[in-house]
């Protein structure tokens, strides 16, 4: 077949009815409903994205809101301190998230309470001081009418925990901070003779930035370091000339024992007094060291002190001898006992204590 020949027949065949297709209803209904689909898809893919947006902004609100409903982050007419971050971690893993701020600024402010809502973290408060001077009335902690044992004395810009305790089954605790009352002397005289004179306080104008932070204890324990070791002989002045005899004033280290808080708890000593004074002193390692208080008795009785543990990580060593009288040929049981105030999950405390004599 020729070229020409070739297009009259397709000529001829091109303009009659086209042949049947049985299938051809089929393909258009596929074809709808390929349509149709694509087009839930992309609704869906639409309602996904704003459920997203939706529980991204619920989960913000309930971070700020919390269970209650109330609101966590309560911040009382103050812009919150650079050095007192939203949220940081300690050394030992517990997480610290802030839930509120406020500013005592004497002599204008020398009063301020805030409330923040109880989640069932456990909570404590954080101070910066901006003054550079120790005060002699210490920033005070009251909740529910009672001035708590922990309160803020050094003026420092480096950031102070306490923990905050809080009462059982609140949903909330209102805190106050202080600077209206405090130790200082009413009055001083020079002789027994001579009126005494009232004290005038200088102005005080430190400004103490605070932070409240609900805290997580880390999952495991992480246990610091022990402390360091005590030096073999304390307090001494060197060798003073006396009668033709070398004096050495101080105390001789007797005997060490160590331990880990909470699980010991406490420690006991078993001695024969020598007619010299003895004492105990403390050292501590851990981000809670310094809240671990000690009692001390000797032979059931109780000496009456209550104490913070040392912390000796740089500089000289921080002497603070307990002293209690050891006759001689008697025998002594001598026993300290550790507490915490506030939580401490998973945040141990290596503790240890020096037993002293004095040097005759």
């Amino acid at each position: 077949m020729s070229l020409g020949e070739l297009r009259s027949v397709l000529r001829e065949h091109g303009g009659g009815e086209p042949p049947a297709n049985p299938a051809r209803h089929d393909q258009v209904h596929a074809r709808i409903r390929r349509i149709r689909l694509r087009r839930r898809l992309v609704a869906a893919g639409a309602a996904l994205t704003t459920a997203s947006v939706l529980a991204l902004s619920l989960t913000g609100l309930m971070e700020l809101t919390g269970p209650s409903g109330q609101t966590r982050d309560t911040t009382v007419a103050v812009q919150p301190s650079s050095d007192l971050p939203e949220r940081f971690t300690a050394d030992d893993g517990a997480q610290y998230t802030r839930v509120a701020t406020t500013r005592v600024a004497p002599p204008g402010e020398k009063q301020v309470t805030v409330t923040v809502p109880v989640s069932g973290r456990a909570l404590d408060v954080a101070a910066i001081c901006e003054g550079g001077r120790t005060p002699t009335i210490p920033l005070s902690i009251w909740i529910k009418g009672s001035r708590m044992a922990e309160h803020f004395y050094q003026c420092t810009e480096r950031m102070e925990l306490k923990p905050l305790p809080v009462p059982e089954g609140a949903t909330e605790v209102t805190i106050t901070f202080d600077v209206s009352q405090g130790g200082s002397l009413a009055c001083t005289g020079t002789s027994a003779k001579q009126p005494c004179e009232p004290v005038v306080e200088k102005p005080d104008h430190r400004v103490w930035n605070l932070a409240i932070y609900e805290w997580t204890p880390p999952e495991t324990p992480a246990l610091p370091p022990p402390p360091r070791a005590f030096p073999k002989q304390v307090g001494g002045e060197g060798p003073a000339k006396a009668k033709g005899q070398a004096l050495i004033k101080g105390e001789n280290l007797i005997e060490t024992k160590a331990g880990t808080w909470p699980r010991d708890a406490e420690v006991t000593f078993e001695v024969t007094g020598r007619g010299r004074q003895m004492g105990l002193d403390q050292l501590c390692t851990g981000e809670l060291a310094g809240r671990l208080r000690f009692t001390i008795q000797v032979n059931g009785r109780d000496l009456g002190s209550r104490g913070a543990c040392g912390v000796w990580e740089s500089g000289p060593y921080p002497m603070a001898i307990t002293q209690f009288g050891a006759p001689a040929g008697k025998r002594l049981t001598v026993t300290l006992r550790w507490e915490m105030p506030g939580a401490s999950a998973n945040r141990p405390v290596r503790w240890s204590v020096g037993l002293f004599e004095r040097v005759k």
